[in-house]
């Protein structure tokens, strides 16, 4: 017979408190460094979250973007660049991805990726450009739901992690609210400190292996 069903968490760990960064170097059969970087955040489904989901768009989604425009049109330091954040129930996950370009070092792309976020602090944000992260924030969202099977999977992630799934229409709307100082503020507390892990993978002499592998 089944045990006893396990109680849900709802006590997040702690997250976005600056403490002692964690930096590894792997070195693995690739051409070019790639700089990995993750900090924890709040859970999906709060304001915090929908705040730094805009704030990840803004950063790099499209060719206008903050740190398309800095570390691949004008510096020329990477190929390319990504920011992700996970939808997750206990605290979620703000990511950044990028790979060097020749001759380019991966002290110098993390330099650069952390002042376009001290830019956001301390120079801040239109509201135009929010709202162009939201409108594409919500094309994206629409483009995941353009399925019975994607919108079920959708609907059961919302039950699962937030107790019902007509949240997930609330946490669609919720972006309509965010506001600048939402995502000034989201980037002062979660990603303008040292917290946080980087794994920076650098050639190491062998063939690369190609991307099927």
């Amino acid at each position: 017979p089944g045990g006893a069903g396990v109680p849900p968490r709802r006590d997040a760990p702690a997250h976005g408190t600056p403490h002692a960064a964690v930096r590894e170097i792997l070195p693995d059969r690739v051409s070019f460094p790639r700089v990995y970087q993750a900090r924890t955040t709040p859970a999906y489904g709060t304001p915090e979250w929908n705040a730094l989901d805009v704030l990840a768009y803004l950063l790099a989604d499209g060719e206008s973007s903050r740190l398309q425009k800095a570390l691949v049109r004008e510096a020329k330091l990477v190929q390319e660049v990504d920011t992700y954040l996970l939808p997750t129930e206990l605290q979620g996950m703000f990511g950044v991805v990028a790979t060097a370009r020749t001759g380019a070092t991966a002290e110098a792309i993390e330099e650069r990726i952390a002042s376009e976020i001290q830019r956001v602090v301390r120079q801040g944000v239109g509201e135009e450009e929010i709202a162009g992260a939201i409108r594409r924030i919500r094309r994206d969202q629409l483009a995941g739901l353009s399925t019975l099977e994607d919108r079920a999977e959708a609907l059961a992630h919302a039950a699962t992690l937030l107790g019902e799934a007509d949240a997930l229409n609330r946490v669609m709307d919720a972006y309509l609210d965010v506001t600048a100082e939402d995502v000034i503020h989201a980037a002062r507390t979660y990603l303008a400190h040292d917290a946080g892990a980087t794994l920076v993978v650098v050639p190491n002499g062998e063939e690369a292996l190609d991307d099927a592998a």
